[in-house]
Parts: structure tokens; sequence; C-alpha cells
């Protein structure tokens, strides 16, 4: 019956000579009957009718109009005189299957209550529409035709559907969040949690929603720290978010370290309450504190270690000292003297270099020379430190030669190797000199 809405005149002036005829000798149309019932209404039937902002169509029983609104015809574009008598070309072939079933509940005698479906327009727009239906009677209680009262629900569904995508999006953004995540009401209690907070405390959200206090979660904080004397959760009287550290207790009685913060959710007395899984930093932290002190404790004991080395040092260095000068003062006291005397009664030549070289050999032995000279930084060879202490001692080549019985060269050979480890080729220092500089 909708899909062929009519118009009538709304007034009994107007349109007089459509007026059905009940006198006449023939019988009255469809299009007659639900005329003559729709103006026995009366005049304040039809005042209600153009007074009501939303469209409203009187059809016959076929489906052909008998009376439009001036809503109607705004909204959707006709006039009541193009349509009177004829069908409203406005139901969507999309549309059709439901409205015709519609239409079967209608002429069944049944009432359409807020019914959705779309409409086009006059001009080709298409308009989310929600109907309300039902047959109308004339004074004998026959079916004479029906009303459809249709609203313009077309924002309203755009403003849904807006919404719907909206909450579509915050809500994967709230399930999808790294942070455990959850809406508390004005007494704490969490409404709703997302995956990541079930994670975290190892709980199905259904027994955290609607039941559960967020504060029974946490192992740090008491109640009372974070209620207001009059029981009402006291973060929800601060504007600014509520940040804080603590632990939380999950169902197999796990100790978890989080980053918690309550957050104001505009327009609305409901916090957001967000946690931020720190265990694993936090335990990484505790760790290299441990190392570090592990690490400034073995510094400290190599510093101590360190400290008592350079004290040995320094005894044994000392008792090198005293070792050396107690040499060196029994070997000037108690052996050179016996060799000069012994120098003294020998005249052979041969038994006076042998005299010689054995006195050169005990000076070089208690002098810190030979020591330095034949270590691992210069690298002279036996023969080497040898020639280097009669060197000290003012001997010549030829002298030296002769002490140690080898040739000239040999002993040129020797120095040239002693200046060069000693780092004085092609300089003009007197080897003799260097070597005395190294016993001060």
């Amino acid at each position: 019956m909708e899909t062929s809405p009519g118009t009538i005149r709304p007034s009994s002036e107007e349109g007089s000579e459509n007026r059905p005829s009940l006198s006449s000798k023939t019988s009255p149309t469809k299009q007659q009957l639900a005329q003559a019932a729709l103006l026995a209404g009366g005049e304040q039937y039809r005042t209600l009718l153009e007074a009501s902002p939303d469209p409203i169509a009187v059809y016959d029983l076929d489906g052909a109009v008998v009376y439009l609104n001036k809503s109607f015809q705004t909204t959707f574009g006709w006039s009541l005189e193009e349509l009177l008598a004829k069908r409203i070309p406005f139901v969507p072939p999309e549309a059709e299957p439901e409205t015709r079933e519609a239409i079967g509940r209608i002429m069944s005698g049944e009432e359409v209550v807020n019914f959705e479906t779309r409409r086009l327009t006059r001009y080709g727009g298409i308009l989310e529409v929600q109907i309300s239906s039902a047959l109308f009677k004339d004074a004998s209680g026959r079916p004479v035709g029906g009303i459809v009262i249709l609203r313009d629900i077309t924002e309203r569904k755009h403003m849904y559907r807006a919404l719907f995508q909206s909450e579509s999006k915050y809500r994967a953004i709230f399930e999808n969040t790294v942070t455990a995540t959850a809406l508390l009401d004005r007494q704490g209690r969490i409404t709703l949690a997302n995956s990541e907070f079930e994670r975290l405390l190892r709980i199905d959200r259904t027994e955290l929603q609607g039941t559960r206090q967020w504060l029974e979660c946490f192992f740090d904080k008491e109640p009372e720290q974070w209620l207001a004397p009059e029981g009402e959760f006291a973060p929800h009287k601060r504007r600014a978010p509520l940040k804080f550290e603590t632990r939380v207790r999950n169902r197999h009685g796990h100790e978890k370290f989080v980053l918690g913060q309550i957050a104001e959710v505009p327009g609305t007395p409901d916090r957001i309450l967000s946690l931020l899984d720190m265990t694993e930093r936090i335990t990484a932290e505790r760790e290299l504190k441990k190392r570090d002190e592990e690490l400034q404790a073995q510094c400290a004991h190599l510093e101590e270690a360190h400290a008592a080395l350079k004290v040995l040092l320094r005894h044994r260095e000392n008792d090198r000292r005293e070792i050396e000068n107690d040499l060196q003062f029994n070997v000037a006291r108690l052996v050179l003297p016996l060799l000069q005397a012994m120098r003294s009664r020998v005249h052979q030549p041969e038994a006076v270099s042998l005299l010689e070289v054995i006195e050169s050999n005990l000076r070089n032995i208690v002098s810190p020379l030979l020591r330095r000279i034949s270590s691992e930084y210069f690298g002279l060879t036996p023969m080497e430190v040898k020639i280097a202490g009669l060197v000290k001692e003012g001997k010549t080549t030829k002298e030296i030669s002769v002490l140690l019985h080898v040739s000239d060269n040999t002993v040129i050979f020797h120095r040239n190797n002693i200046r060069r480890k000693l780092g004085l080729r092609n300089r003009k220092t007197s080897l003799k000199s260097f070597l005395t500089s190294l016993e001060d």
C-alpha cells in the first residue's frame, strides 16, 4: 500500500469537486471510499495531519494516493496534485522485497511500527526512513485504506555510522595498545579491559569487568591511600593525569613492576587506567646495578692490591739497594785491596792483565750498570755486556781485545752493536759517557 500513496484535499472547501458522492447510483471507487473516510475524520483530524513534522501519506486499498501532508511534499519533492490517485515512485529496487512484506502484514491487519528502509526523492536522492503504518477504516469499520507515517532518519543514521566507525576505531586502538588498559567507573570498578590487561594479570577479563576494584590488583598501594574520606575514588577529583609506579600480582602470584597512569575520559565520570609492564627493564636495571656494584667492589679490591703491590715493590727496591750497597762495601773493603796487593807483587804482563780483568769484573758485578744494560730493554749479549763494562772503565779497543783474547775487529763490531742497541747510532755521544750516565 505504501508504494503508491495518493493525496486528498486537506479541507472540506478545497477540492470539493473530487469528494465522492455516496448517494450516487454507481458504487463508489476505493479512492472515493478512502477519501470519504478521511474527510469524515473532520477538520481537527486533517489539521493534525498537516501539523505533523513527519511526512504522512494516505492510500486507498489499491495503494493510490489519497492524501499527502505538507511535510511529505517538502521532504520528498512531489506535490499533492502530481500524485493524487497515483502510486508514489519512491521505492528503490533493493527495498521492494521488504516493502512488499510490510504491505502484506498491514493488509492482514497488523500494524507496522518503526520499520527502517530507504526511499527515493523526486530528484534522485535516497533517504533513510523509519515507517509506521496501519489500515484505517470507515464509520462502519470496513478497511478503506492505509496511513503511513515516514520519519527521515538519514542524518541520524549517518551519525550512528560515524559513531560506530569512531567507536570501532577507538576500540581497535584500545584493544591493540601495548599497554594494559582498563576503563574505570566512579567507584574504581573495572568496566572494560583490553587483552593486554588480561595478559598482565593472567585473569579472564570477564572476571574483571564490573566486579573487581582495580586496587585489588596491587601489592604496594592500600585502598585508603587512593580513596577520598567519603569513599569516592580519589583520582577522579584530579584533572591532571595521575602517575605512579607499583607492583601488580597476577593470578599465579607472580610479581610484575608497572608504570601506571589514570586520566579522565572527557565528558564522562569514567577514567582510563593504563599499566605499562616494566618488569624486564627494571629487572635488567637491577642486574646492571648489581654488576656495577660488583665491578666497583672489584675495582676497589684491585686498587687496594695495586697500592699493596706498590708498597711491596718499594720495599723490594729498598732491599735491593741495601744489598747492592752492602755488596759494594764488602767488595771495596775486602776484595779489591787484596787484588791491588797481588798486582804489586806480580810482574808478568799477562798476570797483571788478568788481575785487571778480575778487578773490572768485580766492579761491574757490584755496579747497577751491568743489570741495566743486560736487561731485556737493551738486549745486550753476554760478550757485549763484558765489552760495555770495560769501555766504561776507560779501556781502549786494543786493551779490550788483549784482555778478552779477541781481535780488534771483533771488539769494534760489538761496540757498534752496543751503540745501535743503546740508540747512539749517528750520534756524537761518547759510549763511555753514556754508560757512565746509566749508572747514576
